[in-house]
């Protein structure tokens, strides 16, 4: 069994190394918010920085 927990969690690591961003829960991965009376204006989402990815839990830092 402690073998079994062990496998889980190294597997669950190498998985956060190799994709360690997530889309951007805020925007869905749109990284504009655009206006509803301007149109053509827009802002980037302060939560991703208008990259429409963030880091994952635990992932590190870059």
């Amino acid at each position: 069994m402690l073998l079994h927990i062990g496998l889980t969690l190294a597997g669950g690591y190498a998985v956060s190394v190799l994709h360690p961003h997530k889309i951007c829960p805020a925007r869905k991965g749109r990284p504009r918010s655009y206006g509803a009376l301007y149109t053509e204006l827009f802002r980037l989402c302060a939560r991703c920085e208008g990259r429409g990815r963030v880091r994952r839990f635990g992932a590190g830092s870059d």
